[in-house]
């Protein structure tokens, strides 16, 4: 066997662990939304589908969502900066403005269920190609 063989391998299973070939890291906090929100059995192959956000209970899913990634502060601020830092870093640039835009364009709402789902219906519509790729209802997926 080669040296560069074992090494390949080697590199293989650290990037694995590592997560940097693509571990899904929002899984377990979607799941946790999702059981929180009570979301039917029949209305779950709506998650990653545009029809989702027009579901009654995609409000409060979102506000759980970004609660748990820690975006929103105790006061109810959406902190856009905090977003961004969760964002990988392949697109984050790509993703500031747009991001940011939908933060902005919502912070004022009052209600935090709904803030939630106005701003993931503001990145949804202003780039679904950053929208699939934050993982805020399914795996995150690459596009070129």
């Amino acid at each position: 066997m080669s040296y560069s063989f074992v090494i390949f391998v080697i590199a293989c299973l650290a990037l694995t662990v590592s997560g940097e070939l693509g571990k899904d890291v929002h899984y377990k906090l979607r799941q946790k939304c999702v059981a929180e929100v009570e979301l039917e059995e029949e209305a779950k192959p709506l998650l990653g589908t545009p029809a989702f956000l027009q579901h009654p209970k995609a409000r409060c899913y979102f506000n759980c969502f970004l609660k748990g990634i820690q975006v929103i502060k105790e006061d109810g601020i959406v902190d856009a900066e905090a977003s961004l830092a969760l964002v990988d870093e392949s697109i984050r640039e790509k993703a500031r403005g747009v991001i940011t835009k939908c933060i902005d364009d919502h912070q004022a709402v009052p209600d935090q269920c709904e803030k939630s789902l106005q701003i993931a219906k503001c990145l949804a519509e202003a780039s679904p190609g950053i929208f699939s790729q934050l993982g805020l209802v399914e795996a995150p997926k690459k596009t070129e």
